[in-house]
């Protein structure tokens, strides 16, 4: 799944634009006054989209992954519509931002942060995103609530399409 990020892309290009401007909105609302564009940081950025969305519209993007594949479509799908944007390899426990870099907002949908497995890496995680965050910047976190201890198995289902292609 994640090492086909075209597929990816499929299920979800039906919430991008809703997910850009919730980004907007929230910033608008609660976030602190920007003077410029918006400095967005997206930990577990996987296909880019949101990279993409946000630096369309005049965002400075930052994003990064652990899965080369997605990291490499989020580069090319950047490079190929002319946008800037930073994007690197890192696990959400122990990243690094750029030398200087603070943000106004970091989001992570699409449950990403399940993956942290244990609590001291949640802690470590959310302490490495709040050190990104400049004063009164915001990190919007999106879970997904599973009882990992029921024994039967949980499935969600996704049908996307572009082209021909269909998943």
């Amino acid at each position: 799944w994640y090492d086909s990020p075209l597929y990816y892309d499929m299920v979800y290009a039906d919430y991008t634009k809703k997910e850009t401007r919730f980004i907007e909105g929230i910033m608008r609302r609660h976030g602190p006054e920007l003077v410029g564009p918006m400095r967005v940081l997206e930990p577990g950025c996987g296909s880019g989209r949101l990279l993409e969305s946000l630096a369309a519209r005049g965002h400075v993007v930052h994003g990064f992954d652990l899965n080369r594949h997605q990291l490499a479509f989020a580069k090319a799908r950047l490079r190929a519509r002319g946008l800037q944007g930073r994007v690197w390899r890192a696990r959400l426990q122990d990243f690094t931002v750029p030398r200087g870099a603070r943000y106004d907002v970091a989001h992570c949908f699409v449950s990403t942060f399940k993956y942290v497995d244990t609590e001291a890496g949640a802690v470590r995680a959310l302490r490495r995103i709040s050190a990104a965050l400049r004063p009164g910047g915001l990190f919007l976190l999106g879970l997904h609530l599973a009882d990992y201890r029921e024994s039967r198995s949980d499935h969600e289902r996704w049908v996307g399409q572009i082209g021909r292609a269909h998943v």
